[in-house]
């Protein structure tokens, strides 16, 4: 069997370019798409009240979680190209439908079901198991550049919503997403290619051997089982440092700009701290998964984790504007190598075989954390009044994450991968 040539283009990089373009989509179209029509589904739906309407969403996110072991486990038995092609129909379809709904629970119904499965196929799980397929010595730059697609999307595609809706209303905007995702669905189909033996190419990364003497040390890999899997010290730690960290990301997030109007700051201004917020997490993406390749993932995630705890303790002291842009974009970019990090570090404790399974199965541990830090500091906020406690307590979650990080013991040698190769 050939390998793959020593120059030329790698076809994983067309991969890296195609998880980067699923995300960008489902982040841009669906969630950030979410967060426009908010005010237009509430005063259609819901009186003006929002509440109803944002529990839509959390019906999504667990719907995602539910998926997210199932997705996982079909992606490590080779069914990408039909997951990533479902989960664009999927979207598609639910835009679709939502565009034409005549009552909220229709909606969440919606959301509950395709928009779940699509959640993870076209994010999350799906892409980063792509990449892992098809990546190993640059694999963290790879996952860092996938997943800056995530990023770009929300800061693309909320204006072109926007405009959307100013164009056709909300529903005109959701008939124009919801086609061009069921237009991508065929694109997906013809260039999903699940992993680098299927075309006759070896792993970017490992030593030019042929794939005869690389498949034998990949075969030895055990079976993967669920009950084995759940007793795996390293994935408990790894998703419970996970959920932790990104609990606190999502807290600051969602109430950046609330801190800057209580600090004082004019409208204008604290929304700019939202934007600085998200710009550092797609530089981080890039300066972590780099990083990552150089030193490591365990320590380069070590470091992200300190990063951000010391952006959050000077958010908690600053009082001036300039100090607190540069305070939201120490956060911000710590806070953008958490997904690449701990996806590569997933997959250099597991192997490229059992990432799949496990990414899917890391989820439910993590999200319950992730959905939690933006009610635990408004809740703080409305007790005591600011978000210092919150953030203390964000801070003090931060370092014991870090102490989760240093409990992993990686294996000598990747699972899967022959020692020497």
């Amino acid at each position: 069997m050939a390998t793959a040539p020593a120059s030329g283009f790698y076809y994983g990089w067309a991969i890296v370019g195609l998880t980067f373009s699923t995300q960008f989509l489902m982040t841009g179209c669906v969630f950030y798409g979410f967060s426009v029509v908010l005010t237009s589904l509430a005063d259609e739906f819901a009186g003006g009240d929002r509440t109803p309407v944002i529990a839509v969403q959390a019906i999504g996110g667990v719907a995602g979680m539910v998926c997210a072991p199932v997705v996982g486990r079909l992606m490590g038995r080779g069914h990408e190209r039909r997951l990533i092609t479902a989960g664009a129909l999927a979207a598609g379809l639910a835009l679709l439908g939502a565009s034409r709904a005549t009552a909220l629970w229709q909606i969440a119904a919606l959301f509950g079901t395709l928009i779940g499965l699509a959640s993870h196929t076209l994010s999350a799980t799906g892409p980063s198991t792509l990449v892992v397929h098809w990546f190993e010595r640059r694999r963290a730059t790879a996952l860092a550049t996938s997943q800056l697609g995530s990023s770009l999307g929300g800061m693309v595609m909320a204006p072109v919503v926007a405009s959307l809706i100013a164009w056709g209303g909300w529903r005109g905007a959701y008939q124009v997403l919801g086609t061009l995702l069921l237009c991508t669905a065929p694109l997906l189909w013809w260039l999903v290619v699940g992993r680098p033996e299927d075309r006759g190419l070896r792993v970017d990364g490992l030593p030019a051997q042929a794939l005869d003497d690389v498949a034998p040390a990949l075969e030895v890999v055990p079976p993967f089982r669920t009950a084995d899997a759940l007793h795996e010290p390293n994935l408990w730690l790894i998703a419970l440092a996970m959920g932790i960290a990104f609990m606190a990301t999502t807290a600051v997030i969602s109430h950046v700009v609330a801190f800057g109007s209580d600090a004082g700051f004019e409208p204008a201004r604290a929304a700019v701290l939202a934007s600085l917020m998200a710009g550092g997490a797609a530089l981080g993406k890039l300066v972590f998964g780099r990083l990552s390749d150089l030193i490591g993932p365990r320590p380069a995630l070590m470091l992200a984790l300190v990063g951000q705890a010391c952006g959050i303790v000077a958010l908690i002291h600053v009082t001036a504007f300039a100090s607190s842009v540069a305070a939201v974009l120490v956060t911000g970019v710590s806070a953008g190598g958490y997904m690449p990090l701990t996806t590569a570090l997933l997959a250099r404790a597991f192997g490229r075989r059992a990432f799949g399974p496990m990414m899917g199965l890391l989820w439910p541990i993590a999200a319950p954390f992730q959905l939690s830090g933006p009610v635990l500091a408004a809740w703080v906020h409305d007790v005591t009044g600011d978000y210092a406690g919150a953030f203390w307590l964000f801070v003090v979650g931060l370092f014991a994450a870090l102490l989760l990080v240093r409990a992993i013991r990686l294996p000598e040698v990747e699972p899967g991968l022959r020692e020497g190769l």
